[in-house]
């Protein structure tokens, strides 16, 4: 029915030897994914240039590294300024899968003052499916009932936003009934305890989602470089943080409503599936190698969800071959 591909922080400048990079190594995983099941989407989720996003003197040499290079295979090289970076696709255009590339902006894509409008509005000369959110909020409508609404507290110069307003009637335009966030920062899941730079920005969301009075089954997130789901209830509704799209650190991750938890260099797929129980969401986890093979990177689900349209989330049986391997994860 509907399919998406999301991880976030993926933009370290890259290892001298570009494929032994974390970056290549998760994007490795990525292609073989879209390979077995092709997906209608990529979102990443901030941090897509470290460490200080953007800057007009290296605009082409960057783009080669961390994003026409690792994902080939989804670009869209028809850009009038296409022909600077596409030597770094080996690809041709008739292998390629190619998709909407959605991106939304992390800390790191705001330290250099320029980075910002560079991403939404340079990049696109280069590969033209790639679209960064605008504003605070921005609502897409996916189809197939799914509307993603992409969130960015920073957007607007408003360092710190509190103000939830922005998210609130784009959740309430959304057409449904799926609705999904996308932002680089988590949801905070204690809203009386908003202590950290992340609770800060994301703080909005939680009180969107209460004020908008309309179910949001997922909320997908970077920032933390480590793999974790979280069960959002009381608001219901399913967390996926997919922040070690190409580095990886160990989390202090102990929520109440953690479902699962790893260090490990990975991504997630969202599909929209229909089967005798109705529609679900399923959200699935994927871990990577931390170092590159020669045959490549497979990666495998380590984790896996299922969210119904009232937001309720149910732990899904992964295929025995996995489920071994996972069993020390959650």
């Amino acid at each position: 029915m509907l399919s998406l591909l999301a991880l976030g922080d993926t933009g370290r400048v890259q290892h001298p030897i570009g494929p032994l990079s974390g970056q290549w190594i998760v994007a490795k995983g990525l292609v073989r994914e879209d390979q077995r099941c092709p997906a209608d989407a990529l979102v990443l989720l901030g941090d897509n240039f470290y460490p200080r996003g953007l800057e007009a003197r290296e605009l082409p040499k960057r783009l080669r590294q961390n994003l026409v290079a690792p994902y080939c295979r989804f670009v869209s090289l028809e850009g009038e300024r296409s022909v600077e970076v596409e030597a770094a696709c080996a690809l041709p255009r008739s292998r390629r899968h190619v998709v909407p590339i959605w991106a939304v902006l992390g800390n790191h894509d705001y330290v250099s003052p320029e980075s910002p409008s560079l991403q939404r509005d340079a990049v696109p000369e280069f590969v033209p499916n790639w679209r960064v959110s605008e504003g605070k909020a921005e609502l897409v409508d996916l189809g197939e009932g799914v509307s993603i609404v992409f969130y960015d507290p920073e957007g607007d110069g408003d360092l710190l936003a509190r103000d939830p307003a922005p998210v609130v009637e784009a959740l309430r335009a959304a057409p449904g009934p799926w609705r999904i966030l996308a932002s680089h920062y988590p949801v905070p899941v204690d809203p009386k305890a908003p202590d950290t730079e992340s609770d800060v920005l994301a703080g909005p969301v939680r009180r969107a989602v209460e004020q908008a009075g309309v179910p949001v089954q997922l909320a997908l997130a970077g920032h933390e470089h480590s793999l974790y789901a979280v069960d959002l209830t009381p608001e219901r509704g399913l967390q996926v943080v997919v922040g070690s799209g190409g580095q990886l650190s160990e989390a202090d991750i102990d929520f109440e409503g953690t479902l699962f938890k790893r260090a490990a260099l990975g991504f997630a797929r969202v599909d929209l599936v229909r089967d005798a129980e109705g529609e679900h969401l399923v959200a699935t986890l994927f871990e990577t190698p931390e170092v590159a093979t020669l045959l490549g990177a497979p990666a495998r689900p380590v984790a896996r969800y299922r969210v119904d349209v009232e937001g309720r989330v149910r732990t899904e049986s992964l295929p025995t071959s996995d489920a071994a391997d996972a069993a020390d994860g959650g």
